[in-house]
C-alpha cells in the first residue's frame, strides 16, 4: 500500500487527511508521498522533522517527471517493512 496525496482537496486539505489517517490503526504505517502544486510554500510548511513525524515518504512538486515519481514509488514499496507487507516481486 502507498498513498499519493495532493495537499489541495475539496473537503479537507492534505494535512487534515494525513492527521486523520495516522489516527487510525491501519493508517499509521502506510507510506505517503505528497504531490502538490504548492511548491516552496509546501516545502516551508513541511520541514524534515515534521515530514518524518507525519510519516511522509517523499514530496514531489507539480509538475513532476512521471518516470522519476514511479521509480521513487517503487523504492518506497521495496523498503516497506510493515508486518504483513507482501514481498516485492521483481
Amino acid at each position: 500500500d502507498l498513498i499519493l496525496l495532493d495537499m489541495r482537496m475539496p473537503r479537507m486539505d492534505g494535512f487534515a487527511f494525513l492527521s486523520a489517517l495516522r489516527r487510525r490503526p491501519a493508517g499509521k504505517t502506510i507510506p505517503v508521498i505528497i504531490v502538490s502544486g504548492l511548491g516552496d510554500e509546501l516545502l516551508q510548511a513541511i520541514d524534515a522533522r515534521s515530514a518524518e513525524e507525519l510519516g511522509v515518504a517523499g514530496i514531489f512538486a507539480k509538475p513532476f517527471d512521471i518516470p522519476t515519481l514511479l521509480r521513487y514509488v517503487g523504492s518506497v514499496i521495496a523498503r516497506d517493512t510493515r508486518p504483513g507487507a507482501p514481498p516485492v516481486k521483481r
